[in-house]
């Protein structure tokens, strides 16, 4: 705790730091006890700010033409990746809750 709070204060020396630090913590203990996983939420926190710079840099060097964010094949094939991730997930949810509806009716019928 001593040395995440010396590096916390550390990068600016601001107190607020301090508070940063308290108030994701918390929310990461508050993460663990209802199970919730904590790597995302630390993924998130490293990559979040360069996330929001990118897409800026690119609308400035292409001159404000949102085109560019889709007009590489690159980027396309990563969007359909990241698409059909997320009907994945969506899917496979919405499935384990069918089956599981399914389970808790034969279970009352029988």
């Amino acid at each position: 705790m001593f040395f995440a709070s010396l590096g916390a204060y550390s990068v600016s020396f601001q107190p607020f730091d301090l508070a940063i630090l308290l108030v994701i913590g918390l929310l990461g203990l508050a993460m663990r006890r209802f199970g919730i996983p904590v790597l995302p939420l630390i993924i998130g926190v490293i990559l979040g700010p360069e996330l929001e710079e990118q897409p800026t840099t690119s609308l400035q060097i292409s001159s404000g033409d949102i085109s560019t964010l889709w007009s590489e094949p690159v980027a396309v094939i990563v969007y359909v990746i990241i698409a059909a991730a997320l009907v994945w997930i969506v899917g496979s949810g919405l499935r384990k809750k069918r089956t599981a509806a399914a389970n808790d009716k034969t279970e009352v019928a029988a």
